[in-house]
C-alpha cells in the first residue's frame, strides 16, 4: 500500500513453499514511515503467524 506521494507505507510479503505446493505459514508485515516532508525516517518489521498473531521485532 502507499500513500498519496507514492512512499510504500507497508508490505505483506509471504513466501511460497514449493515443496508443499502451498504458502508459508508465516508472513513478514513491514511498516515504513516517514516525516512531513516525505523522507524516509524508520522501518518496522512484524512476524504474522498463520494463527494471525503479531510478533514485533525490529
Amino acid at each position: 500500500m502507499s500513500d498519496s506521494s507514492g512512499n510504500i507505507i507497508n508490505l505483506v510479503y509471504t513466501k511460497w513453499d514449493s515443496k508443499l505446493n502451498n504458502w508459508s505459514n508465516q508472513s513478514d508485515l513491514y511498516i515504513y514511515q516517514y516525516d512531513n516532508d516525505g523522507t524516509f525516517v524508520a522501518t518496522e518489521q512484524f512476524k504474522i503467524n498463520n494463527n494471525r498473531e503479531f510478533i514485533a521485532s525490529k
